[in-house]
Protein backbone atom coordinates (compact mmCIF):
# COMPACT_ATOMS: atom_id res chain seq x y z
CA UNK A 1 0.00 0.00 0.00
CA UNK A 2 2.89 2.38 0.77
CA UNK A 3 4.39 1.77 -2.66
CA UNK A 4 1.04 2.55 -4.32
CA UNK A 5 0.90 5.85 -2.40
CA UNK A 6 4.41 6.72 -3.58
CA UNK A 7 3.47 5.99 -7.19
CA UNK A 8 0.28 8.07 -6.95
CA UNK A 9 2.15 10.97 -5.34
CA UNK A 10 4.90 10.73 -7.97
CA UNK A 11 2.35 10.96 -10.77
CA UNK A 12 0.65 13.88 -9.02
CA UNK A 13 3.95 15.75 -8.53
CA UNK A 14 4.93 15.15 -12.15
CA UNK A 15 1.58 16.52 -13.30
CA UNK A 16 1.90 19.58 -11.04
CA UNK A 17 5.45 20.33 -12.23
CA UNK A 18 4.37 19.82 -15.83
CA UNK A 19 1.42 22.17 -15.55
CA UNK A 20 2.85 24.88 -13.29
CA UNK A 21 6.50 24.92 -14.24
CA UNK A 22 6.47 24.09 -17.92
CA UNK A 23 3.15 25.47 -19.10
CA UNK A 24 2.72 28.52 -16.86
CA UNK A 25 5.95 29.82 -15.39
CA UNK A 26 8.44 29.06 -18.16
CA UNK A 27 6.52 31.12 -20.75
CA UNK A 28 6.11 33.94 -18.20
CA UNK A 29 9.84 33.90 -17.48
CA UNK A 30 10.65 34.02 -21.19
CA UNK A 31 8.27 36.94 -21.73
CA UNK A 32 9.46 38.90 -18.67
CA UNK A 33 10.78 42.29 -19.79
CA UNK A 34 13.63 42.64 -17.27
CA UNK A 35 16.00 40.29 -15.47
CA UNK A 36 14.61 41.28 -12.07
CA UNK A 37 11.06 40.43 -13.15
CA UNK A 38 12.14 37.11 -14.68
CA UNK A 39 13.95 36.17 -11.46
CA UNK A 40 10.93 37.14 -9.35
CA UNK A 41 8.65 35.02 -11.56
CA UNK A 42 11.09 32.10 -11.28
CA UNK A 43 11.25 32.34 -7.49
CA UNK A 44 7.48 32.60 -7.15
CA UNK A 45 6.95 29.76 -9.61
CA UNK A 46 9.18 27.34 -7.74
CA UNK A 47 7.64 28.29 -4.37
CA UNK A 48 4.08 27.85 -5.67
CA UNK A 49 4.91 24.56 -7.37
CA UNK A 50 6.67 23.20 -4.27
CA UNK A 51 3.69 24.19 -2.11
CA UNK A 52 1.30 22.50 -4.56
CA UNK A 53 3.39 19.34 -4.18
CA UNK A 54 3.00 19.56 -0.38
CA UNK A 55 6.71 20.34 0.01
CA UNK A 56 6.82 24.03 0.96
CA UNK A 57 10.18 25.75 0.95
CA UNK A 58 11.52 27.21 4.21
CA UNK A 59 14.83 29.09 4.17
CA UNK A 60 16.87 29.31 7.36
CA UNK A 61 20.20 30.94 8.12
CA UNK A 62 19.96 33.96 5.83
CA UNK A 63 21.51 36.05 8.58
CA UNK A 64 24.73 34.07 8.14
CA UNK A 65 25.19 35.19 4.54
CA UNK A 66 27.51 38.14 3.99
CA UNK A 67 26.01 41.40 2.77
CA UNK A 68 28.52 41.56 -0.10
CA UNK A 69 28.41 39.33 -3.16
CA UNK A 70 29.11 35.68 -2.42
CA UNK A 71 28.93 32.20 -3.93
CA UNK A 72 26.43 29.69 -2.52
CA UNK A 73 27.08 26.00 -3.21
CA UNK A 74 24.66 23.12 -2.74
CA UNK A 75 25.50 19.50 -1.99
CA UNK A 76 23.47 18.23 -4.98
CA UNK A 77 21.19 16.00 -2.98
CA UNK A 78 18.67 15.93 -5.86
CA UNK A 79 17.91 17.30 -9.29
CA UNK A 80 15.79 20.02 -7.68
CA UNK A 81 18.79 21.78 -6.10
CA UNK A 82 19.02 24.45 -8.77
CA UNK A 83 15.31 25.20 -8.61
CA UNK A 84 15.29 25.32 -4.82
CA UNK A 85 18.30 27.64 -4.75
CA UNK A 86 16.58 29.87 -7.29
CA UNK A 87 13.53 30.10 -5.05
CA UNK A 88 15.63 30.69 -1.94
Amino acid sequence: MKRLGEIVYGCYALLVWGIFALMVFCPLIILGPTLAIRRAIGRAGVKITMAACFAPLHVRGLERLPTAACVVVSNHASYLDGLVMTAA
